[in-house]
């Protein structure tokens, strides 16, 4: 789903840039942005059409996409903002991260009463909190690309950035949410379009797509994707 918020471009990536990490930087940002832009989208698409007895699941998966959004985040604040304020102004992205938070706070909020049964499910609301935060979150989504091109990053030095990358793959391979935030992003990635991503060892992606993805198997109803990569759209009582 591509509606209401638009995509952003993936750069193309060759095999010969597999070994500059400053390419694929760019790259995996676009892709993993663009996750989170379809999520969005699921949750404004499919606002209305949640039946009573999706309604717990609908909430699971709007958490997983908070949880999924603050992860990605908070990964960029604590490791990669500061190497690369060294030398770039990342001023701009640090102000854009706060822009949206307030909305999606009063998002997971919302939601997490839903989840346990606090509050009533409302199609209305679901929608006015997502145009809370929504556009702000896309926007940035969309500019904090060109601040990482590798034009843009090739004033940093080899060995600082190799460094940093390396502590960001570590900090990824660590989080938590390979029940909720792995399915998420793969549910939520067009597999057909770039079918080498995310780069995870393929034990673990099999293991998520066969076995992981079953303890969520609900919220996974209102994904982009199914786990073999196909389109597929939220059917109410599946």
């Amino acid at each position: 789903m591509q509606a209401p918020y638009p995509l952003i471009p993936v750069p193309t990536i060759s095999q010969d840039d597999w070994m500059d990490k400053r390419k694929t930087l760019c790259w995996d940002m676009s892709l993993i942005h663009n996750v989170f832009i379809r999520s969005v989208n699921t949750i404004w698409n499919n606002a209305p059409l949640v039946t009573p007895q999706d309604e717990v699941s609908f909430a699971g998966y709007a958490l997983t996409m908070a949880a999924a959004i603050h992860t990605h985040h908070h990964s960029e604040e604590t490791i990669v903002f500061p190497f690369l304020a060294t030398k770039l102004p990342m001023e701009e992205n640090i102000e854009q991260h706060e822009q949206f938070q307030a909305g999606l706070k009063e998002f997971i909020a919302y939601f997490q009463e839903v989840f346990n049964g606090k509050a009533k499910y409302d199609a209305t609301k679901t929608r006015e909190l997502v145009a809370s935060f929504g556009g702000a979150l896309v926007q940035h989504l969309h500019d904090e690309i060109p601040t990482i091109s590798p034009e843009a990053l090739s004033v940093l030095d080899t060995e600082g950035f190799d460094k940093m990358m390396h502590e960001l793959e570590e900090h990824i391979k660590s989080a938590p949410g390979l029940f909720t935030i792995f399915p998420f992003t793969l549910s939520n990635h067009d597999y057909a379009a770039t079918p080498n991503w995310p780069p995870i060892p393929g034990p673990l992606s099999w293991f998520v797509r066969h076995i992981a993805v079953w303890r969520h198997s609900s919220y996974w109803k209102f994904s982009s994707f199914d786990m073999a990569g196909r389109p597929k759209t939220y059917s109410p009582g599946r």
